[in-house]
């Protein structure tokens, strides 16, 4: 596994930020998990959701994964017929650190991150 590909978290897509913290003050209650932490776009439930405040990447949402290294992972996924999403895709120094993939299964759209970024 030289690629090194783990999960990361589920991206739940809701309507919007009343929507997001619902779902988020649900599975706290259910399950404890804690609001771990919020961004603008999003609200993090422990540490495997990722609570949308809207449904623009994929039909549901999202998967997100970490991988060793972010460009071979796309060089590989290239080679599978999977390619990235420029407008969503992030570099710093050159080194590329995230990406969107270009495919959608079941109605989640795939994430890849580096590692420790």
């Amino acid at each position: 596994r030289v690629l090194g590909f783990e999960f990361l978290h589920l991206g739940v897509n809701t309507a919007d930020e009343k929507g997001a913290n619902s779902f988020a003050d649900a599975m706290n209650n259910m399950f404890g998990l804690g609001r771990t932490r919020e961004i603008e776009q999003a609200v993090f439930v422990g540490d495997c959701f990722e609570v949308m405040k809207h449904s623009e990447i994929g039909t549901k949402g999202h998967v997100g994964f970490t991988t060793n290294n972010v460009r071979r992972a796309l060089a590989y996924l290239k080679r599978k017929g999977v390619g990235k999403v420029d407008l969503l895709y992030r570099e710093e120094n050159g080194i590329p650190l995230f990406a969107f993939l270009d495919v959608e299964l079941a109605g989640y759209k795939f994430h890849i991150k580096q590692k420790g970024s």
